[in-house]
């Protein structure tokens, strides 16, 4: 069943056009690396020579990337909400934000420079970008910048540049997402992908990762049928989960923007009339049975979803009811379709009306079953409570993907939450989303709410940062410290909001790359190096600590190893290691005082751009050979 934003349909179709994409590919770049991402990640240690340590790393992630597209995804598991995210006050008025004043909040007072990230990369992968042609003949910087991607004209050619610019777009969404990225990152390359549906959104993120992208940013409209429990597993959702990790690429996606349209609740029937209860019976003003609403004329659709799979017994009809409990719409499952516990309800109106939300209960327990009512389009003027807003998407959780949310102007200058930004737990009990961005935006005069804003400004925010885990320099550099009052724990989001402070000083946050306590010893035919290395932020990225041999004289390298890491931790403190070097190809040099010097390797990038990946403090250090 597809939805819509903006006349776009995203349709959840089968991942065969994933998989080719990534068959072609690799047949057209032979150093295109398919990585597994295991379930359980342990520190791994690995001495190999310089040479075999990029074969190495491909025969070993090549295996686990095929274990893990085997894996069945488990079951999605829900928090209902909890007494206290219901008692919570809600947050207070958020208001839009000029986006050059939205700059001056995040401190970025004067643009990020390329310098910091030479020959850097963003993806924006989005449902049209109607404008781009115009933008980037008025502005030639931006355009020699700037590579828009369209399909190519044969199956196996799958995606290309587009040098006219051309489309075709009936959409200018993608566009603005761009303005936000240029007002943040000016010199920062930039690949457009424009995606109708959920296949071509994993294609274009599947694509990016062979051209170098470091990150990506992504706006969804979600299938009703993702919005709590996903029976199948749609195309993107199997990128975030597979693929994502594999590349070692990152992607932000927005959060979602149905807040306002979105009722979770846990089934009961405490009057015994048949019908579940919305909310609690002592609640003042409120229909215990129904959730009201507030119809303009047009087309409507509800949708109701419950944990099937938990109760496979239960069973509901969806009521739309007017004055004196007069039924307009109703609806049940259909039984013919793929998902249990759905009923999608299409209704319309030819002019205003005061309606009501039911759910009548049919079969199964009486209690206790985790339900949800969406309401759409956005804007429905409705008793709605706005917990637990999630989709799917937010729980294909993983050190390479950070879901963003938005959050506007409150009076007095503080900032809150804003009213259509998901919200929600993760299974782990975690909030998400993990950050909250700048959405409410004005753009030239143009008002452009939603999360499909606050993460492309986000996005481009840490896009210098290469060489790092971005979800960890985020996690350092976000809080809680300029929120309104009244914004409750759960609405707050992860890690807060980016704290121009903490961002001022981001390098110092990091702290210093270091290499310590180095020593050798002669193991049988090989020299062992010996140090501890101490690096922060760096979460399931493969990296290694190369130890080069070096004349003093010539500079001449005389022989080396690699030690390699890959571990679910983030920082390593005085971490130990060893390079071994075979004595034997060192012969031709027996005698020779040879200078041992240190540097980062990561197999993300392998040709990082001078200075992005380097060692701070290293000792001097002499061995003879």
């Amino acid at each position: 069943m597809p939805t819509f934003r903006n006349g776009v349909a995203l349709v959840a179709r089968p991942v065969v056009e994933l998989m080719l994409v990534a068959q072609s590919a690799a047949v057209g770049r032979s150093r295109l690396t398919v990585l597994a991402f295991p379930l359980a990640l342990v520190a791994a240690l690995t001495v190999l020579p310089l040479v075999d340590a990029e074969a190495q790393w491909e025969s070993t992630y090549r295996q686990r990337f095929m274990e893990e597209v085997q894996r069945k995804v488990p079951p999605l598991v829900l928090t209902p909400p909890g007494a206290a995210e219901r008692a919570a006050p809600r947050a207070p008025a958020a208001q839009g934000i000029d986006l050059k004043e939205a700059r001056t909040l995040m401190g970025l007072s004067r643009p990020i420079v390329a310098a910091r990230l030479p020959g850097g990369k963003i993806a924006i992968v989005d449902g049209g970008f109607q404008g781009i042609r115009e933008r980037l003949e008025a502005f030639p910087h931006e355009k020699a910048l700037t590579t828009v991607m369209r399909p190519g004209a044969s199956p196996t050619d799958k995606l290309v540049a587009d040098p006219a610019y051309a489309g075709p777009w009936d959409d200018d969404h993608g566009y603005w997402v761009y303005r936000v990225v240029r007002a943040v990152a000016p010199d920062v390359q930039v690949l457009l992908y424009t995606a109708g549906g959920l296949s071509q959104v994993a294609s274009a993120l599947l694509h990016a990762g062979t051209q170098g992208v470091v990150l990506s940013n992504v706006s969804l409209s979600f299938p009703a049928h993702f919005q709590i429990f996903s029976h199948e597993e749609d195309a993107v959702s199997k990128y975030l989960r597979v693929y994502l990790p594999q590349q070692e690429a990152f992607a932000f996606i927005s959060s979602g923007n149905d807040r306002q349209n979105i009722h979770s609740f846990v089934s009961a029937d405490r009057n015994n009339n048949g019908y579940v209860d919305f909310h609690d019976r002592a609640a003042p003003g409120r229909d215990v049975d129904s959730l009201r609403l507030k119809l303009r004329a047009g087309k409507f659709r509800t949708v109701l979803t419950w944990d099937a799979s938990a109760h496979p017994d239960a069973d509901y009809e969806l009521q739309i009811v007017g004055a004196g409990n007069r039924i307009f719409y109703s609806g049940r499952v259909d039984p013919k379709g793929k998902v249990k516990g759905l009923v999608f309800l299409h209704h319309a109106y030819s002019q205003t009306a005061d309606a009501a939300i039911r759910v009548k209960r049919l079969a199964g327990p009486a209690s206790g079953v985790f339900m949800r009512v969406n309401a759409y389009p956005l804007g429905v003027a409705g008793d709605f409570n706005g917990l637990q807003t999630t989709n799917a998407y937010l729980f294909r959780e993983n050190p390479f993907v950070t879901f963003v949310g938005s959050f506007g102007k409150a009076a007095g200058g503080r900032l809150a939450p804003s009213p259509f930004s998901n919200i929600g737990t993760a299974p782990d009990g975690r909030l998400t989303p993990h950050v909250l961005g700048p959405g409410q935006l004005l753009i030239e005069g143009r008002k452009t709410n939603g999360t499909s804003f606050s993460s492309p400004f986000i996005t481009a925010m840490y896009a210098t940062q290469v060489g790092y885990n971005f979800k960890n320099l985020i996690a350092r550099s976000s809080n809680f410290a300029r929120f309104a009052p009244g914004v409750a724990a759960h609405e707050r989001s992860r890690w807060g909001i980016p704290d121009p402070t903490l961002l001022a000083k981001l390098d110092d946050l990091v702290g210093p790359t270091r290499i310590e306590d180095v020593s050798h010893r002669i193991e049988g035919g090989t020299l062992v190096v010996k140090f501890a290395v101490t690096r922060c932020c760096m979460e399931s990225l493969s990296w290694g600590i190369a130890v080069g041999l070096l004349d003093p004289a010539s500079g001449k390298t005389l022989g080396g190893a690699l030690a390699v890491v890959r571990s679910d931790k983030a920082d390593f403190v005085r971490h130990p290691l060893e390079a071994r070097i075979p004595l034997k190809s060192l012969e031709a040099f027996k005698g020779t005082k040879a200078k041992v010097r240190f540097d980062i390797k990561a197999r993300r990038w392998p040709n990082p751009p001078p200075g992005t990946l380097k060692i701070h403090q290293a000792p001097a250090y002499d061995v003879t050979l």
